[in-house]
């Protein structure tokens, strides 16, 4: 069974989609993640205002790969997390990657 409603797939692809144009993420980047000490460091100190650990990590990382891990349809209810809900992190997700490359751009010389 399908996961997501029509309009979520779609708005969650384009999201990804965007965020892939900002920092090279693989398909599939989840939550759960293993780093090396460098970039962990180079996590905490960050001074962003925002915390999108994806986008941080793409951003910093030197290479990143992904496991797929299927998910399954809610067997019962749905979800408490509204649209309203998942535009507003989108867009703060989106600002924070925007913040990070912003920070750290080399000047043209």
């Amino acid at each position: 069974g399908q996961y997501e409603s029509r309009l979520r797939l779609i708005s969650a692809r384009l999201f990804r989609r965007m965020v892939r144009w900002l920092v090279p993420l693989p398909k599939g980047a989840g939550g759960y993640v293993a780093m090396r000490a460098p970039l962990v460091k180079r996590l905490i100190t960050s001074r962003n205002p925002r915390f999108y650990l994806a986008g941080l990590i793409g951003h910093h990382a030197q290479s990143i790969d992904a496991i797929r891990v299927p998910r399954n349809q809610r067997d019962i209810g749905h979800s408490a997390y509204t649209s309203r809900m998942r535009w507003s992190v989108a867009y703060s997700n989106l600002i924070c990657i925007f913040q990070e490359r912003t920070r750290y751009a080399q000047p043209n010389s």
